[in-house]
């Protein structure tokens, strides 16, 4: 076959004396066989800028007070930092009791500084006070009312109605403070008022609900009661296209934006879905993403972004200028 020669036994034993020779002289004399190669530390690389503080995290808000509240998703934890990225404190662990998580993807806030989180492989809601002591849950696996299969984006309302796209349903849920089912709409499919894999959910001061359809590459806007009001986007990277949004939040104005997580940008549009601007490209720089995934603003307009492979959270003004950044890849807070 061309992997072995035949040798004569001459020669085979002389390669075997050969081979013992060499092996006694390493046995009696191992420092000097090894001399030659000496290594001395000198540093490690890369040297991290900052701690460690993500994994994977999915979702962002900000209470009125401007800290910033983090789903972070696969350490199973919420970390809650001021508007600087200071860390103020973190609650929750790998779990299905109280207080613990899986995976969770939503988070926000209502008017009285309650932390709601879409546990989303335990197929629940969870309730917070603002420094982390659990209040109440709801919800479970099923496709019955109340009831979820991975629930994704969370929105309150003024009232302190909770809205839940449940993902694996294809529909929005609305519920009261305290759990108790209202309504529901959706369904899969592409038609107005259908969905697929709806992510993202947000309200405007006039009650109107945001969809991030992220499986159909669009967003939809409907009544408080789930009345299909108007659509846009479609597939693709120009503006006001989209590849699969995830997160999405409006300001004051009643601006939406939304981050287009596979094209590694934040669009901006009116709340009738005229496009205003974008900002981002494809790397890990200031201003640049990989899989921008939740997006929140302030009181002041600021946007802060979270990104799953970079494991940071970015802060930018209203017209996308770079402001700040933390984290990066670990466990630690």
């Amino acid at each position: 076959m061309g992997f072995f020669t035949k040798r004569s036994g001459s020669d085979s034993r002389q390669r075997i004396v050969s081979l013992f020779f060499n092996f006694v002289l390493l046995t009696i004399f191992p420092f000097n066989a090894l001399a030659a190669e000496e290594y001395v530390f000198e540093r490690m690389w890369p040297v991290l800028e900052q701690p460690w503080y993500f994994a994977q995290h999915k979702g962002i808000a900000t209470d009125e007070q401007g800290n910033v509240y983090v789903a972070d998703s696969g350490n199973d934890r919420i970390q809650k930092f001021n508007s600087s990225g200071a860390f103020i404190t973190t609650w929750g662990s790998t779990g299905s009791g109280d207080g613990e998580f899986w995976n969770p993807h939503g988070i926000a806030l209502d008017s009285q500084g309650n932390v709601y989180v879409a546990d989303t492989a335990n197929d629940r809601i969870q309730k917070f006070s603002s420094s982390g002591a659990f209040i109440t849950k709801w919800g479970s696996h099923g496709i019955d009312d109340g009831e979820l299969v991975y629930p994704h984006g969370i929105a309150l309302d003024g009232q302190g109605n909770v809205y839940v796209a449940d993902w694996g349903n294809n529909r929005i849920q609305k519920f009261n403070a305290s759990g108790a089912f209202i309504t529901k709409w959706g369904g899969y499919g592409s038609y107005d008022g259908k969905f697929d894999d709806p992510e993202g959910v947000t309200l405007d001061s006039q009650g109107n609900v945001y969809v991030a359809d992220s499986g159909n590459n669009r967003i939809q806007k409907f009544s408080l009661s789930g009345a299909f009001i108007t659509k846009w986007g479609n597939c693709g990277s120009g503006d006001g296209e989209f590849w699969y949004p995830s997160g999405i939040a409006l300001d004051g104005q009643g601006n939406v934006y939304a981050a287009d997580i596979s094209n590694n940008r934040i669009q901006k549009f009116s709340s009738s879905g005229a496009f205003i601007t974008k900002w981002g490209s494809q790397g890990s720089g200031d201003g640049e993403f990989i899989y921008p995934h939740g997006i929140a603003i302030d009181g002041q307009g600021t946007v802060y972004v979270s990104e799953i492979a970079n494991n940071r959270i970015q802060k930018f003004s209203s017209s996308g200028a770079f402001i700040t950044k933390w984290g990066s890849q670990g466990s630690g807070d």
